[in-house]
């Protein structure tokens, strides 16, 4: 009896868990990003300073100080929002940038596929990047927190993929 109520309360667990994963993917293919109120191509996100807090609306401004702002005017800090890192263009935190609060399986949708040459990790969270879409090997991993501000020749641009790990 017991052994069926556990294995119960692991199936649930685990529902749970791929509703949220596919209720996240589904938000994806239908995503839209705006500058200042104006639609934007989904190739220009990579131009902006971006967030996806509010998916599957993604909101850019023109600098990094515009988004966090903004953000902050909602009341809440980028630890509510569940924000695990921010991507970066160019080096050394440089260029566009893209601050995430969920798993990509595909780059592509935000505009940021193959893209990224330095990131922050942010709340203590580990992500971890991937070659090819669909979490694909291979992968790259650094430390937890950790802000890289040029992630190597054999990294740059090559990441299609990425999600935060325990």
């Amino acid at each position: 009896m017991l052994h069926r109520i556990w294995t119960s309360i692991v199936m649930a667990i685990g529902v749970i868990a791929m509703g949220s994963i596919a209720a996240h993917a589904q938000d994806q293919t239908s995503m839209a990003a705006y500058l200042n109120g104006t639609k934007i191509d989904g190739d220009e996100i990579h131009l902006w300073h971006c967030d996806d807090a509010s998916a599957p609306v993604i909101q850019c401004y023109r600098s990094e100080e515009e988004r966090d702002d903004a953000i902050k005017s909602h009341g809440v800090t980028a630890s509510d929002i569940g924000d695990y890192v921010t991507v970066y263009a160019d080096e050394n935190y440089d260029g566009g940038s893209f601050t995430m609060t969920g798993p990509y399986p595909n780059l592509s949708v935000i505009g940021w596929n193959d893209v990224v040459t330095s990131f922050k990790s942010r709340n203590g969270r580990h992500p971890r990047f991937y070659r090819d879409s669909g979490y694909g090997a291979p992968w790259w991993q650094w430390t937890t927190g950790a802000w890289i501000a040029n992630v190597g020749s054999s990294a740059n641009d090559q990441f299609s993929s990425i999600k935060n790990v325990p």
